[in-house]
């Protein structure tokens, strides 16, 4: 219950501030920032409004006409003597346009170019350290999962936009807050998600906001499943799974729903019939834009699916099997103690005194290590079995040789990988959910699909590296 409380008052916060500094940012005064304003509409006017980047494809296309958009309200004139209600009632009050806070100061020193290339180099620096964290928290693995799966829905031409930008920059931040949270606080993880969440629709346009919920899921649960090795763990994760979706789904609609009744409020027009058109449009189409759901799979389907995507998966396919051959080379003729021993992970003395008599087999190795199959660096890996490595340490006696009792659940089983299959159906339940929206703005909504590739490509990978651990043992065994 307190928990509870400290949430929702946490949440009730952020709705000030949000509130509060689209006020601070409306008061800038717009001279500041006509000159780079005036160069940034040049910019795009010249590109088009949906230009394609380098490749004839739809999925590499940029979204100048949101941009446009973006620009103008952030240097619209609010009125004077109705300075919060118009503030509040920026292109008909359903969005908060959060951007404008970060946009229009931006605006006081660049222009649109120049902003593009600022968020190049945010881009590019918090998607290599949260690279670095995953390999360091969990291991090689899920961080080359992330990469590619980034990789597969061009995260290279998202700074070029600002509409793409801010729910990849949201999301980026989350994965490096996750593997910085110490273990002892994961009681909080519900709470941080709801925050999440509510910073997703107090920045986004409805482009790609499932993203910001479905990798820090996936990131989650291999950190959960990574301490420990039964069926506890895996039940942990599935009931954290639900938990944090309802409270993500919270503090997104929460947080729109807070808008809508601001504007109710303060401006005092009508936008709840507003609202529901745009509802029921979103997720049915109108006569305009007659709803196919055969057609918006097709659409998204193509955009995954291109000339581009060709090559990307045949640069996953060289990756996979460069991964695979390394980690074959590196403990060929290795003991399982002896590999764990050389990456840093063990530093007792005793223990590697026995590693080096030899007295300590291949065979003697746990069957399931971790949902990737190694260890996390810095400790040693228990599970509800006690393994010879785990009596050695903690009691520092000898155990008879070949006494290990093997955990009764498989890492690699389907039980351990359902909330990683749960989560990779997540954007299927998006789209077809808001199917007209998804339709129409097919070129950028596909972008969700990531948390699906990201989350099968970690699976894909733990059974990779559990077929490769088996290759250890058998020529180990042989030798």
């Amino acid at each position: 219950m307190k928990l509870f409380l400290r949430s929702a008052l946490l949440l009730f916060g952020l709705l000030i501030l949000y509130f509060l500094s689209l006020l601070i940012a409306e008061a800038i005064p717009n001279g500041w920032v006509e000159k780079n304003a005036e160069l940034s509409f040049k910019t795009l006017t010249a590109e088009g409004e949906v230009p394609v980047l380098w490749i004839t494809s739809g999925g590499i296309s940029l979204d100048n006409f949101t941009d446009n958009t973006m620009i103008r309200l952030s240097v619209q004139s609010s009125s004077k003597q109705g300075f919060i209600s118009s503030t509040l009632d920026k292109r008909g009050g359903r969005y908060w346009h959060g951007f404008i806070v970060v946009l229009k100061p931006l605006l006081i020193f660049f222009q649109y170019k120049q902003i593009r290339f600022l968020l190049a180099v945010i881009l590019f620096l918090l998607t290599a350290c949260s690279t670095y964290l995953l390999k360091k928290r969990t291991n090689v693995y899920v961080a080359l999962a992330y990469l590619l799966s980034l990789i597969c829905v061009h995260i290279y031409i998202v700074p070029f936009s600002l509409n793409f930008s801010s729910v990849f920059i949201i999301m980026i931040l989350a994965l490096i807050a996750l593997c910085l949270w110490p273990l002892d606080k994961y009681k909080w993880l519900p709470t941080f998600f709801l925050i999440v969440g509510s910073l997703t629709n107090f920045f986004d346009f409805l482009t790609a906001p499932l993203v910001t919920l479905g990798f820090p899921l996936v990131v989650y649960y291999c950190l959960q499943i990574s301490r420990g090795n039964g069926r506890e763990e895996v039940k942990v994760g599935i009931f954290g799974l639900f938990k944090f979706t309802l409270s993500w789904s919270v503090g997104y609609a929460l947080t729109w729903v807070t808008r809508w009744l601001l504007h109710w409020i303060i401006v005092g027009k009508g936008i709840w019939e507003d609202v529901g058109d745009t509802m029921l449009f979103r997720t049915m189409g109108n006569s305009d834009y007659v709803l196919n759901r055969v057609e918006m799979w097709k659409k998204n389907f193509n955009m995954l699916v291109s000339r581009e995507s060709v090559f990307l998966a045949l640069a996953i396919i060289i990756c996979v099997i460069a991964v695979f051959l390394w980690h074959k080379r590196a403990y060929r003729g290795k003991t399982w103690l002896e590999g764990i021993l050389k990456s840093g992970t063990i530093k007792d003395a005793a223990l590697k005194s026995v590693v080096a008599k030899g007295e300590f087999l291949e065979s003697d190795a746990p069957r399931g290590i971790t949902l990737a199959g190694e260890l996390p660096k810095g400790e040693i890996h228990k599970s509800e079995s006690t393994t010879l490595a785990s009596e050695m340490l903690d009691s520092g006696s000898e155990t008879p040789k070949g006494e290990i009792q093997k955990d009764k659940t498989p890492k690699n089983g389907v039980l351990a990988k359902l909330p990683l299959l749960i989560i990779a159906v997540y954007p299927a339940v998006w789209v077809t959910v808001l199917a007209s929206h998804s339709q129409i703005h097919s070129w950028f909504t596909y972008r969700i699909f990531s948390v699906s590739i990201f989350a099968m490509l970690v699976v894909f990978f733990s059974v990779l590296s559990y077929q490769s651990k088996d290759i250890r043992d058998k020529t180990t065994q042989q030798n």
